[in-house]
């Protein structure tokens, strides 16, 4: 009977948001079952909900709720840029954008729940030093094994963990002022563009974390074993090292298994307001906006970077 109540309620909610229209004649005091009613409640939710929105009864301790939500577009692609050799690069040419870079960075971690190398790789790279150890026991049976170590160290104590740590040391952000700070250098327009960019993103507000809903993946049967929405976004170090390849197969092997995808979850109580659903355009379209803007960042510093390459085609082991 909870269950009926809660479903039943909603329905009365959703009439009166949607047509002003108060239901006073309760489907299962007129004959129908309480199974027929629920059905019956929920049908005529769906009905009053715009186009792709679904509804759902989920459990929440010893009461239930009414949800509507709507399943976010978003691109199957791992959406990141390259940080390090741009931060190597300003930490010699222009150390005060730099911190403003940094800045940026940490923002995208406080505000909108993007991980980065620090973050994002420490499972990861635990689980790679117990491997490293067991390779040395045999080394001439592994290539590359000198490389693998020297890049583990690095990001164990080297730039990496040393512009990580001063990352997410950075506690509160002004966005808008970032933002006026970062136009001023016009000698440096991609990364001043990519922060500008960014922080028009940041400020509206929204983290990756409102789009998330691990109780429906769980019910769908994934049992824990999927690439979660926020470790499809990521600030890396630096492409292709061999920590980046590492932790890039562990997300491909997620990936195999199923895509969290973005979702807009609302509950169906006294405080929804039909605007909600209705005028939810941006928050609809940030996940994907977010993505497009990776995109753009990546090609911005791509730029950036070759300025600082070396002419003689050899590459800067610094980067």
């Amino acid at each position: 009977m909870l269950i009926y109540q809660a479903v039943f309620d909603a329905y009365r909610q959703m009439k009166f948001i949607r047509n002003a229209e108060r239901i006073r004649i309760n489907p299962a005091a007129i004959g129908l079952s309480i199974e027929n009613s629920i059905h019956f409640c929920l049908t005529e939710i769906k009905k009053m909900l715009p186009s792709r929105w679904e509804v759902n009864v989920e459990k929440e301790g010893d009461k239930y709720l009414v949800v509507i939500y709507f399943t976010c577009e978003l691109n199957d692609s791992w959406n990141i840029f390259e940080a390090g050799p741009i931060i190597r690069i300003l930490e010699q040419e222009n150390p005060k954008l730099l911190g403003y870079f940094l800045q940026f960075l940490s923002a995208m971690v406080r505000v909108a729940a993007i991980g980065n190398w620090q973050t994002d790789f420490q499972d990861d790279l635990f689980n790679l030093r117990d491997r490293v150890e067991e390779m040395w026991a045999d080394p001439e049976e592994y290539e590359d094994l000198d490389e693998l170590t020297l890049a583990l160290n690095e990001y164990n104590a080297g730039a990496p963990d040393h512009f990580g740590r001063k990352i997410l040391n950075i506690k509160k952000v002004n966005l808008k002022k970032l933002q006026q700070q970062a136009r001023r250098f016009r000698s440096c327009p991609e990364v001043a563009n990519v922060i500008c960019q960014g922080c028009e993103l940041l400020m509206e507000g929204r983290s990756l974390a409102e789009y998330r809903n691990m109780d429906r993946m769980e019910k769908e049967g994934y049992d824990g074993y999927y690439l979660q929405l926020d470790l499809q976004y990521c600030v890396v170090w630096k492409y292709a090292d061999p920590v980046f390849d590492d932790y890039e197969e562990y997300l491909n092997s997620m990936a195999n298994e199923g895509l969290e995808e973005p979702e807009i979850r609302l509950v169906i109580d006294q405080n929804l307001k039909l605007e909600d659903i209705l005028h939810c355009d941006d928050r609809k379209s940030w996940p994907m906006r977010l993505a497009n803007f990776m995109d753009r960042a990546k090609e911005l510093l791509v730029i950036f970077k070759s300025k600082y390459e070396p002419t003689d085609g050899r590459a800067d082991e610094d980067f």
